[in-house]
Parts: C-alpha cells; structure tokens; sequence
C-alpha cells in the first residue's frame, strides 16, 4: 500500500505546485500596467503652430493643463519651463482652453521656450482633466504618470520618473544651470 501512495502523494505535489504557479503567474499577469495612450488631439498655438499627439511619437514629453489666472499654474509653467531648457529633448506642450490673446501675456512675461495650446473643453474631457494644474509624462504616445498640482520638485515622484525615462541619473538634474 506505501508503494501505492508514494506515486500518488508525488503525482498531487506536481499537480499542486503547476495550479500554485499557474496562479502566481496569472496575478503578475495582472499586476502588469495597462498602457495608457494619448487621445488624440491638435492644438493651436500661441505661435501660430499647430501641435498633435503625434508630436510626442518618438519622445519623452510633458503636456500640462493650464489657465492665466490659476497662480500655482503659473508656478508650473515656471518650473516646467527650467525643466525644457534643462533636457533639450524633452517635448513640452502647456494647454489651456483660454484665447491666444489671454494666454500669450502670461507665456511672455514668464518668458516660455515651450508652446502653449489652445483647445475646447473636448480636449480636456478626452484627458479627463477636471482640475488644473495637470500635468502628464508622456513617452512614444504612452502616458507614463500623471499628477494634480504645483510645484513641480526636483525630489518628487513625477521628476524622478522624467528622469527616469530621459535615462539620465539624478546627478544630472543639478548640473547645467
């Protein structure tokens, strides 16, 4: 009889031990992020330019919702700004569903390197923005993370992954200034 129980007791850990992994295997499955990408959208510039998801094809990029009259927006745009002239190759977009002619003044006196478009309310419902500031981390059309609010900080979560991205190491982020 122990002869008997042996192959069966063998058999029942094999069996045990495939469902257990299976199963383990099936929950990493769905701890995996969905990818989020970018509706899509064209904006007017206060440039005169026009700018679309497509522009964030083969890049890294932020793309932050914005109004004139929202002071921690105008703190973003600032620290948003040092951030572009700090990582050339990041693509920036500032978007806002204010008139050219109430937006401009405030890209001016903060002296911008980046466009600041102008949209209707489709283009913020397709982000499902309901508050601003809002920023989003963008690469290859992907959205990468995502955050309510101002300031943007060298030490927080959303700079540390834009550095992350660019591939650049956060002794990086000091330097060139």
């Amino acid at each position: 009889m122990a002869r008997k129980t042996v192959p069966v007791l063998i058999l029942l850990c094999i069996v045990f031990g495939l469902l257990f992994f299976m199963e383990r295997a099936k929950k990493k499955k769905q701890e995996l992020p969905e990818f989020t990408y970018l509706p899509e959208f064209i904006v007017s510039t206060t440039n005169n330019e026009k700018f679309s998801n497509k522009d964030f094809f083969g890049t890294v990029g932020i793309i932050s919702f914005v109004a004139s009259w929202c002071g921690p927006c105008r703190l973003e745009l600032s620290q948003i700004n040092d951030l572009a002239k700090q990582y050339r190759n990041l693509a920036v977009l500032a978007i806002t569903y204010e008139s050219i002619e109430l937006i401009k003044p405030l890209a001016d006196s903060l002296g911008l390197i980046f466009p600041i478009g102008t949209v209707d309310s489709t283009v913020f419902t397709a982000f499902s923005v309901d508050k601003i500031p809002y920023r989003f981390l963008v690469k290859d059309k992907i959205i990468i993370d995502e955050i309510y609010g101002a300031p943007v900080n060298n030490d927080d979560e959303f700079t540390r992954k834009l550095i992350e991205v660019l591939s650049l190491n956060v002794d990086s982020l000091s330097s060139s200034k």
